[in-house]
């Protein structure tokens, strides 16, 4: 079976194909299902309230980062997904979470791969990778060379070479 994300949803319609193309560029999109799928039909973890709270502030600051960086207001990005500024306001203060839908069209409006919102609230290897790579990338060579060195004296230091 593949791995990647199946978008599961009650609604009666699909996503419109932007959002699906979207979807399947940020998070390996599988398919668009109306149930999940028996082999997937496992009981997923919810998020405690502490940890939904610090993902939804995570998120709102990544888009408010992004909004700010574009040069759009809370407004403009408001009346091109045609909700109101207050939505917006608490998106981005992290009062509430937008779904994976509205995430997309952020992106969109935002100009901007939807997964930059949530990589930054990641603890897994591989998006922290990414984030230390961004950090580099604007470096000189001989300054990357430095930090890597810090990086594994610390990392020697804390597992206890």
């Amino acid at each position: 079976m593949s791995r990647g994300l199946y978008f599961c949803s009650r609604a009666r319609t699909k996503p419109t194909s932007k959002v699906l193309t979207q979807l399947n560029q940020s998070f390996n999109f599988i398919g668009w299902v109306s149930t999940i799928p028996v082999g997937l039909q496992t009981e997923c973890p919810r998020l405690d309230s502490k940890r939904h709270n610090a993902l939804a502030a995570s998120v709102g600051a990544r888009i408010a980062q992004q909004r700010a960086a574009v040069g759009l207001t809370q407004e403009q990005v408001a009346e091109a997904l045609r909700i109101g500024p207050e939505a917006i306001s608490r998106i981005e203060r992290g009062v509430v979470m937008p779904s994976v839908a509205r995430l997309v069209e952020l992106a969109e409006v935002l100009d901007c791969p939807a997964e930059q919102f949530m990589r930054h609230a990641s603890d897994l290897n591989s998006d922290l990778a990414l984030r230390v790579r961004g950090y580099l990338e604007s470096l000189k060579k001989s300054d990357r060379q430095f930090v890597l060195s810090l990086v594994e004296t610390a990392c020697n230091h804390l597992s206890g070479r």
